[in-house]
């Protein structure tokens, strides 16, 4: 027979256990914060030193952690590839995975940010509108806008890649990159380049110092015969291109004439974003 005694004594078990269970996981949840906060602080330490590297020492002091602590998240990380470690140097960089992330970021913030633009552009000339970033040595299309025109011109799908310097907007992040730049990416492009209409880095060279007199790029078949194209630059608060808008349709329809129109709407358009 159970006695109020009993259910008292088994609601204060009860009671026990629960605020035990409580408690407890309450303790793994700040764990977890604590661990969280700890593996960003030492990301921001490393990208701190990642231009001349940071060795394990380094980081835990300035990160404010015990080096047997920072040693293991480091670890973890390296196995991630947010965090490289060469062996030799005992130093430590940012990793690639950090950094395709941070492209990934970038490429949504800039198609959000210029949507609308696109789809002013495409709706005042009628014709295919793109927004293209840099990615490595590749012109990468983030956002397009389909053409209203009967002829459409599939120049690029999202997603899909081409060779810094091939097509308007690729042009247009070739040519308006620094000087350095510009060359190492000609080297590194050359033999690919010259798949596209047998482009040589003679006849880029040409293009792009056309295009810096311009202020933006008028291609006439430098991606696909009969298609030509009018690219601009969009600039960073910095001052470096982070990625390009152009225009595509069939020759008949983009001529000398046109491209400078073209060219006066996309650049009032990137204006109005800034």
């Amino acid at each position: 027979m159970t006695t109020k005694t009993d259910e008292k004594e088994r609601s204060y078990v009860k009671l026990k256990k629960d605020r035990h269970r409580k408690s407890k996981s309450s303790t793994l949840s700040q764990e977890g914060a604590q661990s969280v906060h700890r593996t960003v602080s030492l990301l921001r330490t490393v990208a701190e030193y990642d231009g001349r590297g940071s060795r394990l020492s380094q980081i835990a002091r300035k990160a404010g952690l015990p080096i047997a602590t920072v040693h293991r998240i480091l670890a973890a990380l390296v196995s991630e590839g947010f965090i490289e470690h060469d062996p030799m140097s005992k130093l430590y960089h940012i990793g690639i995975e950090l950094y395709t992330l941070g492209i990934k970021a970038q490429q949504f913030a800039i198609r959000d940010k210029y949507r609308m633009s696109l789809e002013h552009i495409a709706q005042e000339t009628g014709d295919s509108v793109y927004l293209v970033m840099r990615s490595g040595f590749d012109a990468l299309c983030v956002e397009h806008i389909d053409t209203k025109f009967p002829i459409r011109i599939m120049a690029y799908n999202i997603g899909s890649r081409r060779p810094l310097g091939i097509g308007s907007a690729s042009l247009a992040l070739l040519s308006f990159s620094r000087d350095g730049e510009i060359e190492t990416i000609l080297e590194a492009n050359k033999l690919r380049c010259k798949k596209h209409n047998n482009m040589t880095v003679q006849k880029l060279r040409s293009l792009i110092n056309l295009t810096r007199k311009f202020g933006y790029v008028f291609s006439e078949g430098n991606y696909m015969k009969g298609v030509n194209g009018v690219g601009v630059p969009i600039y960073s608060h910095q001052g470096n291109v982070v990625a390009a808008i152009s225009v595509a349709a069939i020759s008949e329809r983009i001529d000398q004439a046109r491209s400078k129109k073209i060219a006066r709407l996309i650049k009032s358009e990137i204006a109005l974003v800034r």
